[in-house]
């Protein structure tokens, strides 16, 4: 009995199905290769949250101490303002109260 459709020979039959199982091969290939890079991009994203985490905490220590160094700048320029101020004359007259000098005290 004759093919009425040309496509349904045995060679062409064959072909098919080896083109089907081509197919599915590569389909199972692409799939897995799918899987892995959406892994490798999940673990990518993964380790940027935790760099991103570390930076924000380096960035917190960082912020604290440059504020620390302000305030020993400030404290530091208060003292040298200090070290380097002459001393008030009233000062010097309550140290001569406090400790009397040998001309102010009597019968030395």
């Amino acid at each position: 009995m004759p093919y009425l459709f040309s496509w349904r020979s045995p060679a062409n039959v064959a072909q098919l199905e080896h083109d089907i199982d081509r197919l599915r091969s590569e389909l199972i290939k692409l799939r897995r290769q799918l899987t892995n890079k959406t892994g490798y991009a999940s673990r990518l994203e993964v380790l940027l949250r935790e760099r991103l985490a570390r930076i924000d905490e380096l960035n917190g220590q960082l912020e604290q101490s440059r504020l620390k160094i302000q305030r020993l700048g400030l404290e530091n320029a208060v003292l040298a303002a200090m070290i380097a101020a002459p001393p008030r004359s009233d000062f010097a007259a309550q140290s001569d109260v406090c400790w009397p000098s040998a001309q102010t005290v009597p019968g030395a």
